[in-house]
């Protein structure tokens, strides 16, 4: 599955306030996935990738390889 980078600059001061600080950064998946996935954010500090999908389930799972 391919993954989309939501580029820093549309958050705007709210970036700033809050993902960038906490180390997050969030991506969106195509429109085809989004019944499976609808988000998935990852802190690349602690190696960790959270995702949600539309049923209300979220999963934080850890990286086995380095991104």
């Amino acid at each position: 599955m391919s993954l989309f980078h939501r580029p820093q600059e549309r958050f705007g001061s709210f970036s700033n306030a809050g993902s960038k600080v906490a180390g997050w950064q969030l991506y969106r998946t195509p429109q085809k996935t989004s019944a499976v996935v609808r988000c998935i954010a990852s802190d690349l500090d602690r190696k960790r990738i959270c995702s949600g999908g539309r049923n209300g389930l979220l999963r934080l799972w850890d990286a086995t390889t380095s991104i």
